[in-house]
């Protein structure tokens, strides 16, 4: 999946945006400093400017300063 944020107007977090448009991902936010995301069961991995970086520090930047989210299959 791959969402150019530049023609996007959206308000929220990062996590509740992708869990909105992509099926099967999961969010168990229980402990809102570390965010549990699944998707289609199993742990999903996330990557800024190719660089592994985990849920919290994804839903801890503003949606209106990202350009484009990738989202890869588990």
């Amino acid at each position: 999946y791959l969402f150019d944020m530049n023609n996007e107007i959206s308000a929220g977090d990062v996590l509740s945006y992708l869990q909105g448009r992509v099926a099967g991902l999961t969010i168990n936010n229980l402990d809102p400093s570390n965010p549990i995301v699944t998707w289609r069961n199993s742990r999903t991995s996330f990557y800024m400017n190719e660089m592994s970086v985990s849920g919290d520090m994804i839903n801890s930047i503003s949606i209106s300063d990202i350009a484009l989210i990738k989202v890869f299959p588990s």
